[in-house]
């Protein structure tokens, strides 16, 4: 079974290129904003980073996200949501992808 957190580097993948700095990495995701059209802030959202890769943004789709990065009872709220950029964030990095991470 394919965990989302796979499927995010994979869609990543196809739009990054592994020699790439942070700030590069960081200005080839806010190039694809610029092409989707939409005002997405991946660098603190969850929401928009899972939008800006096509992946389920929804509350269902965050709680099952956030289940496979090993939290139960997910609600959405602005805690669980921060707690959740940031795994994604680190999860990435072990997948070889380096996103800068928000200054707080």
């Amino acid at each position: 079974m394919l965990l989302m957190i796979d499927a995010i580097a994979a869609l990543l993948r196809k739009i990054l290129r592994p020699e790439m700095s942070e700030d590069e990495l960081a200005a080839a995701l806010d190039e694809q904003v610029e092409r989707c059209g939409e005002n997405l802030n991946w660098r603190h959202s969850v929401v928009d980073l899972l939008k800006l890769v096509h992946m389920d943004a929804s509350l269902q789709g965050r709680a099952r996200l956030a289940a496979e990065l090993g939290c139960q009872g997910f609600t959405g709220s602005a805690e669980d949501n921060i707690w959740l950029h940031g795994e994604v964030l680190r999860e990435l990095a072990r997948h070889q992808i380096r996103l800068p991470n928000p200054a707080p």
